[in-house]
């Protein structure tokens, strides 16, 4: 089959409600825009199983769909349901001005924040500051924050919460804002996509002195969060609903319900979700402890350094000739990538398999794929998804596009290729 150049450019203005959230290796909006114009039609019902920051969804509210999306990593679930609810602006700017009063009286002045540059302060400080305050259980608090912005951000949402109590639209609008502060206001480096990691960089502008005012971040974040929710609300289709829950992509649907699957499953071995959003997690209390945390791990489809132990790779390996060959020659370079490759895959084959149950017959799985490099040389990853399909999945079409901003351009692990991406679109016989 000849691949086709996708042409995903638009006409549509971007949303500014993509940008709230900083979230690593996003599907591209005019991307998902023109997918969703090309694969479906006006009211009917979409399913993004990978839904990540929910951008898929966003255009489909704002393209007159019913969207269902699903993510396994809880913050994912949380910051695509705040982003594709609906909401009433106007009382969210009331709820705003309330916050932002009551920092007014808690927030440090720039002499405190001055002296903070190179100072932090005291255990003692630190325990009268914070007295009845909630702080999450983040292993080695004090090497992510220092111990006036836990205090400041403990107290952020204790007033986010108090004021929000109730009120479950102005409570995701808030915590949202809070969320999208965590990072900014870590000893963590906010830019790099691989997790969560204190860089050189991040000391080198410590040692040189940094302000880090908690409320400063969030009073700028809320207000563009806010400027973001109300552009959406004015774009959106009255009709169009957003759906979204926790749920493995690998599990199968009960019943065949949706006219399109649009999706950009996670690459192997490029962006480690995992820890990239631990801060935001215990922050929100998505989880409560790191055992909880550990929980969840082996949810997630294209870690690097499968365990043996991993359900992945211990599932029956139901694969193509050309899988077969790749995996024989990773094996005797390497067992653990191997291994890597192996839970990737089978965890990819389950995804191909649940997508088709949901599907109605005559219904699309469109999926958005990038190439990854092992050993200097290019697996073609794309060629092995068309081989993993149920034999009910039928290639319609192959589409490709090059990565050419940098919008689209971020690092990945494992030599995972950005330049050009591929669009797999299946048909449901």
């Amino acid at each position: 089959m000849l691949i086709e150049e996708f042409k995903y450019e638009s006409d549509l203005p971007r949303l500014k409600i993509h940008n709230v959230f900083r979230y690593p290796a996003k599907f591209h909006p005019p991307v998902a825009a023109k997918l969703i114009s090309r694969f479906s039609r006006p009211g009917d019902a979409i399913l993004d199983p990978f839904c990540g920051s929910g951008t898929l969804l966003v255009e489909a509210v704002r393209a007159g769909r019913t969207a269902f999306g699903g993510d396994v990593d809880p913050l994912a679930v949380f910051v695509s349901q705040a982003k594709t609810r609906r909401y009433d602006p106007e009382q969210l700017e009331i709820v705003l001005k309330e916050v932002l009063k009551v920092g007014e009286t808690l927030s440090r002045g720039s002499v405190e924040h001055d002296r903070l540059m190179f100072h932090d302060i005291d255990d003692e400080g630190y325990a009268a500051q914070l007295a009845g305050l909630w702080v999450p259980a983040i292993p080695h608090l004090f090497h992510w924050f220092r111990r006036y912005v836990t205090v400041d951000l403990a107290r952020l949402l204790h007033t986010i919460d108090k004021i929000a109590d109730g009120e479950p639209g102005a409570s995701a609008f808030l915590r949202l804002s809070f969320a999208a502060v965590i990072r900014n206001a870590s000893n963590a480096d906010p830019v790099p996509v691989s997790g969560l990691e204190v860089t050189s960089h991040m000391r080198r502008r410590d040692a040189a002195g940094r302000t880090i005012d908690v409320w400063a971040l969030f009073r700028a974040k809320a207000g563009k969060v806010l400027e973001s929710i109300r552009e959406l609300e004015a774009a959106r289709v009255d009709s169009a609903t957003a759906e979204v829950v926790a749920r493995d992509a690998r599990l199968p649907y009960d019943g065949n319900a949706v006219q399109a699957v649009i999706t950009s499953p996670p690459y192997q071995s490029a962006v480690d979700y995992y820890r990239r959003h631990q801060l935001e997690m215990f922050w929100l209390g998505l989880t409560g402890s790191q055992a909880e945390r550990l929980a969840l791990l082996p949810s997630y489809v294209g870690r690097a350094n499968t365990p043996q132990s991993h359900p992945d790779a211990l599932a029956e390996w139901r694969s193509s000739s050309s899988a077969n060959e790749w995996l024989e020659e990773i094996g005797r370079v390497s067992e653990r990538r191997a291994r890597d490759f192996r839970a990737y895959f089978s965890a990819m084959t389950m995804a191909f398999a649940s997508m088709d149950s949901a599907l109605v017959p005559g219904g699309v799985a469109v999926v958005v794929v990038g190439r990854s490099r092992w050993s200097g040389v290019t697996i073609p990853t794309e060629g092995l998804f068309k081989e993993l399909v149920p034999s009910t999945l039928r290639l319609r079409e192959h589409l490709a596009y090059k990565v050419s901003n940098r919008t689209m351009s971020y690092t990945r692990h494992n030599g995972a290729d950005i330049n050009e991406e591929h669009v797999l679109v299946f048909e449901r016989e």
